[in-house]
C-alpha cells in the first residue's frame, strides 16, 4: 500500500525548492497545490472507495496541521490542497 502522507509531502517539497520564491528570485511565494485526483487517479473513484477516504484524511490531517489549507473550490473527490509556505509549516514537513 502506497504511503500517500509521504508522496503527498516530498511533492510539496519538490515544488518549493523548484520555485523561484525558495530559488530568490521572486519576492513573494506563489501558490503551490495538488489536485488530488490529478495526482492520484484513483481518488475520487467509486471502485477505489478506501483509498478516496484514506486521502481525504490525510488531507484533513496536514490541514490541521496547519500544513496545508484546501482551495475554496475544494470539495471530496476534487480536493485541492494548498501549501502553507510559513517558514513553521515547511519546517514541520522536513
Amino acid at each position: 500500500m502506497n504511503d500517500y502522507r509521504q508522496l503527498i509531502l516530498i511533492e510539496f517539497i519538490d515544488r518549493y525548492e523548484n520555485s523561484s520564491y525558495y530559488k530568490g528570485k521572486s519576492d513573494g511565494p506563489r501558490k503551490i497545490s495538488i489536485v488530488l485526483h490529478k495526482r492520484f487517479p484513483e481518488y475520487g473513484q467509486s471502485f477505489f472507495y478506501e483509498i478516496t477516504e484514506e486521502l481525504e484524511n490525510i488531507s484533513f490531517q496536514l490541514k490541521e496541521e496547519g500544513i496545508v489549507t484546501f482551495s475554496k473550490k475544494s470539495i471530496p473527490g476534487n480536493r485541492e490542497i494548498i501549501l502553507n509556505q510559513e517558514e513553521s509549516s515547511i519546517k514541520k514537513i522536513y
